[in-house]
């Protein structure tokens, strides 16, 4: 896989009307909090943002409503998705449309695999071959704190979807375990927050 790097996560509830804006460091970044306030959540919303949906999620999240605006880069290149239910909308650093995908298996997973260079091919229950969704290009480099320890490469969501793709992901890794500098195992120097108002946010989901 290519190198990706996560810069910032902005988050708008739509229920709450209330936004925050979370800046990660290029290097490493610890989230450090009491339990019950959101560490997790905004981990799988990281996640959820490019397609990938944790196996847990806390309800309240669910209620909450979100959308998201992911700020990324690969190999340098700097990208932002915005997610809306169930939309994806991938922009250049310029604000320029890349693709809009409403389905996750047809559409965004293909483009998924060749931005990042992931290589995996697995049988569909027809029987035929496919690109798989972003969630098993980000099973080696997550393990959800409620299932991952005891179910490994289990920490996303209709995974069953796939015969046997453990196996196959487990003989693909080391084609591909060049994984974001924003790494969750790795303990950090700086984590930096900040709130912002929900206009300025709610501007930035209405870019077309």
């Amino acid at each position: 896989m290519k190198k990706l790097r996560f810069e910032s996560l902005e988050l708008l509830s739509l229920k709450e009307r209330k936004a925050r804006r979370i800046s990660f460091h290029p290097k490493m970044t610890v989230i450090i909090g009491e339990n019950d306030v959101g560490k997790s959540s905004v981990i799988k919303s990281i996640y959820w943002t490019l397609g990938a949906e944790a196996a847990k999620v806390h309800p309240n999240w669910v209620e909450a409503n979100i959308k998201s605006l992911l700020t990324f880069t690969v190999d340098d290149v700097r990208y932002r998705v915005l997610r809306e239910r169930n939309r994806f909308s991938f922009f250049t650093d310029d604000g320029k449309l890349v693709i809009r995908a409403n389905s996750v298996v047809k559409e965004l997973a293909p483009f998924m695999a060749e931005l990042l260079d992931f290589k995996l091919v697995l049988s569909s229950r027809a029987g035929e071959p496919e690109i798989p969704p972003p969630a098993y290009a980000f099973l080696p480099f997550y393990i959800d704190q409620d299932d991952g320890w005891t179910k490994p490469l289990e920490s996303f969501a209709n995974l069953a979807q796939y015969n046997a793709y453990k196996s196959r992901l487990s003989s693909s890794t080391p084609a591909f375990c060049r994984t974001s500098s924003t790494s969750w195992r790795q303990t950090s120097v700086r984590s930096r927050s900040s709130n912002v108002s929900s206009r300025r946010i709610e501007t930035l989901f209405r870019r077309p």
